[in-house]
């Protein structure tokens, strides 16, 4: 029972601290936005955008250096220890949920030029987006030329490398779709 308050309270001041602070951080901060923890932002300059209602958990960063753009809509769940880096745009719908510890990056090194480290060629970056109400299970990781529309899921350490259709459930390394699976409605 402690443990609950002290939680909750961690949150509360968290949640206090980037209503006050996050101005100075994202370029809007919906209502309802709440905290669990430090939110890492190592590459700044670029926009970030967080919708109403949207939980994040703590050991998060956002890698979005200047000319990206990261958009959380509504009703997000951003799970713990996740990493974005979006150095062209990443967009999340509303009330999608991302496990913990998923990878989701638009960019990727470039191997162009042999002469030169890998390390100092630079980056090729795509837009990256994930529709509405999916899920994204624990470890899974998105790359760039990833994507999905709306009420997917991708399951729990797949590495997705294509776009996935409206309601398509993948798994695996890499993740393709459940072979005989439909998308089931509930009403």
């Amino acid at each position: 029972m402690v443990g609950f308050f002290l939680h909750r309270l961690r949150m509360a001041l968290w949640t206090l601290l980037y209503r006050v602070l996050g101005r100075f951080v994202f370029a809007s901060l919906g209502t309802g936005v709440s905290f669990e923890g430090w939110v890492d932002v190592p590459q700044r300059g670029g926009r970030i955008a967080i919708g109403n209602r949207v939980h994040i958990c703590r050991l998060v960063e956002f890698s979005v250096p200047a000319g990206g753009e990261l958009v959380l809509g509504d009703g997000v769940f951003v799970g713990r220890g996740v990493v974005v880096s979006a150095h062209r745009k990443v967009s999340i719908g509303k009330d999608t949920m991302l496990g913990e510890f998923v990878s989701i990056h638009d960019n990727d090194h470039r191997l162009d030029k042999p002469d030169l480290p890998i390390s100092q060629q630079g980056f090729m970056a795509e837009p990256l987006e994930i529709g509405a109400s999916c899920w994204i299970g624990a470890k899974a990781v998105l790359v760039r030329g990833s994507g999905m529309e709306e009420r997917c899921v991708l399951g729990a350490g797949a590495v997705l490398t294509a776009r996935l259709a409206a309601g398509t459930r993948a798994v695996g390394v890499p993740a393709r779709p459940l072979a005989g699976r439909t998308p089931s409605v509930q009403s």
